[in-house]
């Protein structure tokens, strides 16, 4: 009676002790596995400075570059008017028209300023994928180029040719036109594209799947936004 009775208590403790780890792993929630994960993948402050630094010795990274060939259509057909004898007059068709094409060069150049970049655009996922969100890009006009050469004139026989003066500020004209409609050029897709292609590599060397970093801009810039990130410097007009 002693042994039975002996193997009945510790059965009975052995059920006491399952039912106990049962309960314990029915109250852990997903989100502590979750949790759990995070922490296993979380990078620490060290990889995280490290990757700050390397970042920031990009400085101004010039990503994209686009050149736009446009001509430049002008037309001036009314030169001369007044008044005769109380009445107005317009003697435009007596004198003639005269237009000009004008084809010109312009150089556009895309760059995202690294120098005050921080932790904070950096965000990092539980299953070791990063998300890096880039400073506003800026756009400059390098250069922008008139074809002399190839300016053509049509000038009725009364009429006075373009001065150089007149084909300047029409070239100017061009151009403006050129940077009120940045959103035709892509330039900034092409900016993020190619500074994705030149950062991804800091994160690879440091061991990161680059299919799991993902970069983009902190916005999708509308036409208004992209002439607030024109920097109209350095710039050449021939």
């Amino acid at each position: 009676m002693t042994t039975i009775k002996a193997l009945t208590l510790r059965t009975a403790s052995l059920c006491v002790v399952f039912i106990l780890l049962l309960t314990t792993a029915c109250r852990r929630s997903p989100s502590d596995s979750i949790s759990g994960d995070a922490a296993l993948h979380a990078p620490s402050a060290d990889t995280i400075d490290r990757l700050v630094m390397q970042i920031n010795r990009q400085a101004r990274l010039y990503t994209s570059e686009c050149k736009v060939h446009k001509v430049v259509l002008c037309a001036d057909d009314k030169v001369l008017e007044g008044s005769l004898l109380g009445r107005s007059i317009d003697v435009s068709h007596l004198l003639g028209e005269r237009k000009v094409a004008i084809p010109i060069d312009v150089s556009l150049k895309a760059y995202v300023d690294f120098s005050d970049f921080g932790a904070d655009a950096l965000l990092f996922g539980p299953d070791s994928t990063v998300l890096l969100t880039l400073p506003d890009p800026a756009i400059t006009v390098t250069a922008s180029h008139i074809d002399h050469k190839g300016v053509r004139q049509y000038v009725a026989f009364a009429r006075s040719n373009f001065s150089e003066a007149d084909i300047n500020r029409f070239a100017q004209q061009g151009v403006d036109s050129i940077t009120a409609h940045l959103d035709r050029y892509g330039i900034t897709e092409r900016a993020r594209m190619s500074c994705a292609r030149q950062i991804v590599p800091i994160f690879t060397a440091m061991g990161y799947d680059e299919h799991k970093v993902s970069i983009r801009f902190r916005k999708d810039f509308t036409p208004s936004d992209l002439q607030s990130l024109i920097q109209i410097k350095d710039g050449k007009k021939d």
